[in-house]
C-alpha cells in the first residue's frame, strides 16, 4: 500500500483594520440652528405680539385684532391710534371701507356710514372743507343734515352750523328741515349751465342764458291749462298724461304757469322790484335765468274746485304727492325744505325730471337741489371724485366739468388737421372721382 502524505494547512490570522480616531460633532455646530430658529421665532413673532398687546391697549379684543390683521389694517390703526365702536362693529362684520377709516373713527353706531356717506364727503371737500372740519361734521351731524352744506356758502366756521343742527335736531330728520341761522346768500355765486338735459338744475347760483329756450315746445291742452300754456314736448305729454289721471280720480286740477321765456321772466321779476325791494322781489320770483320755467320743464298746478289757501291741505296736494313720480314729476319746493330750497310760496311747483330720476329722487329724501349736487353734478376736477366703488353703490356722475366739450372740440380739430396733411396726390384722386 501506498502511504498517504497530509500536509498540515496552517490558517491566517484575519488582517485586522486600523480604527481611524472617532468623529466629535463640535456642540456649538448644534447650537446654530437653535440660534437660527429662535432668530426667526424673534423676527416673525415678537413684531406680531408687540402689535397685538398694543392694539389691546387701544381697547381691542382678541378677537377683533385677529380681523384686524386679516384685513391688513394693524399699521394704519396703530399710527392713526384708531379706535371707536363703530369701528370695531365694521371690522368684525366685514362692512369697514379702508379709504374711509378716520371716518368710522368718529361716528357712533347709531349714525353709521353709507356709500352716499362717502360720496357727501368728496363733494363737501371739492367744495372746500378741510379734513378737520369734516370729521367734525361727521362726528356731530346725520347725513340729512349735512347734505344742505352742498347748496349753502362755504361755513368757515361749522362749529356754528353744527350748533344751529343741533338746537333744532328734535324737530328736523330727512323729510323736514329747518335752522335759526341763514347759512346761503342769495346770488352771491353764480353759474352757468351749459348741459340742457332734461335732469338740469336751475337756481339761484345755476343760470341759464338769455338766448335759451326749449328747442321743442307744445301747447297743453286747455282741459287741463289756462290757455296758451306750453312745454317741452316730453313734459308736455307726462304732464297731460298726469292731469287726466288726476281728473279719474276726482282731483282735477290746472296749469297756471309752465314755460316763460328770459325776457319774460325779466319783466316778471322788474315788476315786483319796481314795487318793493330785491330781498322782497326774490321772495316771489325769481330773477331772470334762475327760473326753472325757463327750461320748459315746470309746471305750477291749481286746484279746479278747492281752496288755494294752503294748498298742502288740498286732496289734490296729497293725490299729486303720491303719485306725481309714476308720471316722472318731482315736488320742486317742498314746504318742509324751504330752508334749503330758498321758496317757501310755491308749493304747487312741480318739475319734470323722467320717471326713473323722479323715483329716485323721492326715494332719497333730498330736495332736487341736494340731489343733483350730490348725485348729478359735474366734478369741477378729478382729484375729489371717490373711489369706484363708491361711484358703483350711488351711481354718481363720473364726468369732469368741460371734458366732454373738450373732447367734442378735439375731434373736428383732427379731422381738419388730417384734411391739411392730406397728400396732392390724394387730393387730385378726389377731384377726379368728383
Amino acid at each position: 500500500m501506498t502511504k498517504q502524505t497530509h500536509k498540515k494547512t496552517t490558517k491566517k490570522p484575519p488582517v485586522q483594520k486600523k480604527k481611524g480616531p472617532k468623529r466629535h460633532i463640535r456642540k456649538s455646530l448644534l447650537i446654530i440652528p437653535f440660534i437660527i430658529a429662535s432668530l426667526l421665532f424673534v423676527i416673525i413673532q415678537v413684531p406680531d405680539l408687540i402689535s397685538s398687546s398694543r392694539l389691546k391697549k387701544l381697547g381691542y379684543t382678541s378677537s377683533t385684532i385677529e380681523n384686524i390683521k386679516a384685513q391688513g389694517l394693524t399699521a394704519t390703526i396703530l399710527e392713526k391710534g384708531y379706535y371707536s365702536d363703530y369701528l370695531v362693529q365694521s371690522i368684525n362684520d366685514g362692512s369697514l371701507n379702508k379709504e374711509y377709516m378716520f371716518l368710522y373713527n368718529v361716528v357712533s353706531p347709531d349714525r353709521g356710514l353709507t356709500d352716499a356717506d362717502f360720496l357727501l364727503y368728496s363733494r363737501l371737500e371739492e367744495i372746500g372743507y378741510e379734513a378737520d372740519q369734516l370729521e367734525n361734521l361727521y362726528a356731530n351731524l346725520d347725513f340729512y343734515e349735512l347734505t344742505p352744506l352742498l347748496i349753502y356758502d362755504y361755513q368757515w366756521d361749522e362749529s356754528r352750523y353744527i350748533d344751529d343742527c343741533k338746537t333744532n335736531h328734535g324737530k328736523n330728520n330727512l323729510g323736514s328741515f329747518t335752522l335759526d341761522g341763514d347759512y346761503l346768500t342769495d346770488y352771491k355765486i353764480q353759474e352757468d349751465i351749459t348741459n340742457f338735459d332734461t335732469d338740469m338744475l336751475v337756481n339761484e347760483k345755476y343760470t341759464l342764458p338769455q338766448t335759451y329756450a326749449p328747442a321743442d315746445l307744445s301747447d297743453i291742452d286747455q282741459q287741463y291749462a289756462v290757455p296758451d300754456m306750453k312745454m317741452e314736448s316730453e313734459a308736455a305729454r307726462a304732464y297731460t298724461e298726469m292731469a287726466a289721471a288726476a281728473v279719474q280720480n276726482g282731483t282735477p286740477f290746472f296749469a297756471s304757469r309752465t314755460y316763460v321765456s328770459y325776457d319774460d321772466q325779466a319783466a316778471f321779476y322788474q315788476t315786483l322790484s319796481s314795487r318793493m325791494d330785491e330781498e322782497d322781489a326774490d321772495v316771489y320770483e325769481r330773477r331772470p335765468g334762475h327760473s326753472e320755467h325757463q327750461t320748459g320743464l315746470s309746471v305750477r298746478v291749481v286746484p279746479t274746485f278747492e281752496n288755494v289757501d294752503d294748498f298742502t291741505k288740498t286732496d289734490v296736494y296729497a293725490w299729486l304727492h303720491s303719485n306725481c313720480t309714476k308720471y316722472g314729476f318731482i315736488e320742486r319746493y317742498p314746504l318742509s325744505k324751504s330752508q334749503i330750497t330758498r321758496v317757501d310760496k310755491r308749493p304747487g311747483e312741480f318739475r319734470y325730471v323722467g320717471k326713473d330720476l323722479a323715483e329716485k329722487v323721492k326715494d332719497s329724501g333730498l330736495t332736487y337741489d341736494e340731489y343733483y349736487c350730490l348725485y348729478l353734478k359735474d366734478w369741477d376736477e378729478n382729484t375729489y371724485i371717490p373711489p369706484e366703488s363708491v361711484l358703483d353703490a350711488t351711481g354718481a356722475s363720473r364726468s369732469i366739468k368741460g371734458q366732454e366739450k373738450a373732447e367734442e372740440t378735439a375731434e373736428p380739430q383732427e379731422s381738419a388737421e388730417t384734411e391739411e396733411t392730406a397728400s396732392p396726390e390724394a387730393s387730385a384722386s378726389a377731384d377726379t372721382q368728383q
